[in-house]
């Protein structure tokens, strides 16, 4: 199946499952694109960024597909993101996306 199947993909993780650690080794793929955490309540992708790929931060909460959907793959690579476990039914949702799902074993802890 070939990878452009997807127009993105998404690591849905929850607090202390490594999930930033995965987007660090990801940006290391020349044909991936690391667009940071989108739905930070605090920043857009990246601390002190407001907006990214048009829409505001007002805009992303209250349309978040619309965010999704505008992030165009370029020749830099397939565009991905991470998104905490409270957005996860939207993200997960989304049929375009390929999804990683990290969890962490309470008993692990």
């Amino acid at each position: 199946m070939p990878a452009t199947k997807f127009h993105h993909w998404v690591v849905l993780g929850g607090m202390r499952t490594g999930s930033n650690l995965l987007e660090e080794h990801l940006a290391a793929f020349p044909d991936i694109t690391v667009q940071g955490d989108l739905f930070n309540p605090h920043f857009f992708g990246h601390p002190k960024q407001i907006w990214q790929f048009g829409p505001s931060m007002t805009a992303r909460e209250s349309d978040p597909v619309r965010v999704t959907e505008a992030m165009q793959p370029t020749g830099e690579g397939m565009p991905g993101f991470g998104c905490s476990m409270t957005m996860g039914p939207t993200c997960r949702e989304h049929p375009i996306a390929a999804k990683i799902i990290l969890t962490r074993r309470p008993i692990d802890s």
